[in-house]
């Protein structure tokens, strides 16, 4: 049987997606799109044998191994994980947030409360800037909608930015991890495998129909993908995500931590 992955459905890993769909014969995984949190939800359910895991979510999913060091990260500007404001950040009350990345709810809870001193209400809603911001401080968007959402009238505080403000470190959205260790090394071999064919395949002009479907100008995409997102974990990043599961510990986000 062929492995059962869970992808991300943002246009963030479209290189992971495009390359594992260019696999043929029995590597050819069986490929599920996924809102962030769905891709953890599979693999802590064992419904999946990989997934592209939020990385708040993978320290909280017993017997989670790490698939290689691959995923999805952002050296200082991501663009597409925004807080959309009316108000200076240091004097929100209540922020409507879109939960579909419980990482990114998390990492805002950290920039907001040491860079600036708040610790307003969260609210989940439905990503539209507009509705949010109508009767929310601020908005929090992740995703395509942020890649598409106007800047017009508010502050856009760019939360990989942030972070690489507090720590001089790149930010690590999500990691590929698997169900067991066997299944760890099959995924990072096929994502070993697919990924530069993905990377090759979105410079040689394969997102116009991801692009229109999200709304967002290929132009705009491209340089998305190929100068804010990075797919390979290195040490600086293992060390950022180890600051950032330890800050979340400390502002109490982090529930459910399996111990090492």
């Amino acid at each position: 049987m062929p492995i059962s992955l869970s992808c991300v459905s943002f246009l963030n890993a479209l290189p992971y997606v495009e390359g594992l769909r260019a696999l043929e014969g029995p590597d050819r995984p069986e490929l599920l799109l996924d809102p962030p949190f769905r891709c953890a939800d599979r693999l802590r359910a064992g419904s999946v044998d990989g997934a592209l895991v939020p990385s708040i979510e993978f320290a909280t999913i017993p017997g989670a191994v790490p698939a290689g060091s691959l995923g999805i990260a952002s050296r200082e500007e991501v663009r597409s994980v925004i807080l959309l404001t009316r108000r200076p950040p240091g004097d929100l009350e209540r922020v409507a947030v879109d939960s579909n990345s419980r990482t990114s709810v998390a990492l805002l809870r950290l920039v907001l409360a040491r860079l600036y001193g708040c610790r307003p209400r969260f609210e989940a809603m439905e990503p539209d800037s507009s509705r949010m911001l109508a009767s929310h401080g601020a908005a929090l968007l992740i995703g395509d909608a942020a890649l598409r959402a106007s800047r017009d009238g508010v502050e856009a505080l760019d939360l990989a930015a942030a972070w690489h403000r507090m720590t001089g470190l790149p930010f690590v959205f999500a990691l590929w991890g698997a169900r067991d260790a066997r299944m760890a090394a099959a995924t990072a071999d096929l994502l070993e495998r697919s990924l530069p064919i993905g990377l090759e395949r979105i410079r040689a002009g394969a997102l116009a129909g991801a692009a229109a479907k999200a709304g967002v100008d290929e132009a705009e995409v491209l340089s998305y993908l190929t100068r804010n997102i990075h797919y390979r974990l290195g040490p600086e990043e293992q060390e950022s995500l180890s600051i950032y599961l330890a800050l979340c510990r400390e502002e109490g986000v982090l529930e459910g931590a399996v111990s090492a």
